[in-house]
């Protein structure tokens, strides 16, 4: 791993490897992400491929192959595998925006058009399945093209993700998980997802800053551009990759960077070296989980069948229970997050759309899986979703009797609480830790005034659950990472590390 255990690249395709090893000796870093298909469901040149593996193989650049806009379940052929193999340098192939392309089939999209995708999903076809179904359906094609990979010596599939979902089916696959920053989807809601798929199935953590928003390919300030580079890296990433806007452009000497191709250059020769990063995402040290099953429920305009955003899996309508966690970030985020959606960056509090900043402390998400190990360390707990099994529910109650405090519907309370029955608020003392049932979690709904929920009752089992309003803080190992607003500009970040005994 290069300096500070972070690998620091940017996309481009393959074709003229002239101008790849220009550009990316410009830009001052040794590592691509190297998209191998074009648009129309293309498949990827043989020749190009290797070539441009081959050109990073000389140069000493790690690399990962991107096969966005591939027909739809195709992967590396023998030879192509051969040939990267050999290479030594590769990192994994990428399956990019994979979530939104097994959701969104009914959407017409540039994307779903040109990649030939328009009523096919991503991974497989999910119409008539149940939740479960769907779910195991996906797991079990995402573990089958993984293991092919792996087979062949090659490193393991990585997802890209746009929403914050799927994150811990794919990574229950094997997946590497590769959530997107600076897109459409709040940026730490993304990183507590990905951190928590991420710890709770030990698999790698990427993070891709996106410099598109929507249709516009230059769709965001360098200033939060530049923050997000440098939230990526502070959250602890082992590869951050740039994509969209344009880093250099044809000059006089044949390429010259531009005002984004300089600030990645700055990132990766002048920032990193000079901020050493004593850690990784691997030893983040969460407080704070929600537990929930991946049911890909990030909007409550996905109750709909053939609108943007699509049904959980392409084909299943959300109801209340798939939405309620939506309540839990509004509340973790000082309502900064809404209660509707945690995509788009509909904004509550901040004064424009694409902000980066949203206060969370110490907040990760892990599935309905979670073990007595992913829990060492929470306080707080919430179960939310349509199923805990009871093994989790079992390690759940003995946190709660360690002393934890756990939020959820009366549907989930152990059964010898059960009989108590909700009524607007109930609390249940456990051990030395407590169950509180909201008998709707909308009641969670952070109230500005009130700094929290509006029920005393409530807001006082919940005290000392939030940080700061004006800070995203983590920890990890013995230290804990503390990113504010500069001046109320969302845009701008500032990062301090603070020493944790």
């Amino acid at each position: 791993m290069h300096g500070n255990q972070v690998l620091i690249g940017y996309d481009t395709r393959i074709g003229d490897v002239e101008t790849l090893v220009r550009q990316t000796e410009l830009l001052g870093v040794q590592h691509v992400d190297l998209h191998v298909t074009g648009h129309g469901g293309a498949i990827p040149d043989e020749r190009q491929l290797l070539e441009a593996a081959e050109t990073c193989r000389a140069k000493g650049w790690t690399f990962v192959l991107n096969i966005e806009g591939s027909p739809l379940g195709w992967d590396l052929t023998p030879t192509m595998m051969v040939g990267v193999r050999e290479t030594a340098l590769c990192q994994g192939v990428l399956l990019d925006e994979c979530d939104w392309q097994q959701l969104n089939a009914h959407w017409v999209l540039p994307q779903t058009e040109n990649y030939n995708y328009r009523e096919k999903h991503y991974f497989v076809e999910t119409e008539g399945m149940g939740l479960q179904a769907a779910y195991e359906a996906v797991l079990a094609e995402a573990m089958r093209r993984n293991q092919r990979y792996l087979s062949a010596g090659l490193p393991r599939l990585a997802s890209e993700h746009l929403y914050p979902v799927m994150m811990h089916v794919l990574a229950r696959a094997g997946f590497a998980i590769s959530p997107k920053v600076l897109k459409e989807t709040w940026g730490p809601v993304m990183l507590a997802v990905a951190l928590g798929a991420a710890k709770q199935y030990g698999t790698d953590l990427w993070v891709d800053v996106d410099e598109c928003w929507h249709p516009e390919r230059f769709g965001h300030p360098m200033t939060r551009y530049q923050s997000g580079l440098r939230l990526a890296y502070w959250m602890g990433a082992s590869i951050i990759h740039t994509e969209g806007g344009r880093l250099s452009v044809p000059g006089g000497r044949g390429l010259e960077l531009t005002l984004q191709g300089g600030n990645l250059r700055q990132f990766a020769n002048v920032y990193v070296p000079e901020h050493p990063r004593p850690y990784t995402f691997r030893d983040v040290r969460p407080t704070t989980a929600i537990i929930r099953f991946d049911d890909t429920c990030f909007d409550i305009r996905q109750r709909s069948l053939g609108e943007y955003p699509g049904p959980m899996y392409g084909h299943i309508p959300v109801e209340d229970t798939n939405t309620e966690w939506l309540h839990i970030w509004n509340l973790l985020s000082h309502g900064y997050l809404r209660t509707d959606s945690i995509s788009h960056n509909w904004e509550t509090k901040l004064p424009i759309a694409r902000s980066l900043f949203a206060p969370l402390d110490n907040v990760v998400v892990y599935d309905h899986l979670a073990d007595e190990e992913d829990l060492r360390g929470i306080d707080w707990i919430f179960l939310t979703g349509v199923e805990i099994p009871p093994t989790t529910l079992a390690a759940v109650q003995r946190r709660v009797r360690a002393g934890a405090t756990c939020v959820t519907p009366a549907r989930f309370l152990p059964a010898e609480v059960q009989s108590r029955s909700a009524d607007m608020v109930t609390l249940i003392p456990d051990g030395t830790g407590n169950w509180v049932v909201p008998k709707d979690f909308y009641w969670l709904h952070y109230e500005c005034w009130t700094n929290g929920p509006r029920d005393p009752q409530l807001r006082n089992a919940l005290d000392g659950l939030l940080g700061p309003e004006d800070r995203l803080q983590y920890r990890f190992g013995d230290q804990q990472l503390r990113a504010r607003m500069v001046e109320g500009d969302p845009d701008l970040l500032e990062f301090a590390l603070v020493p944790v005994r």
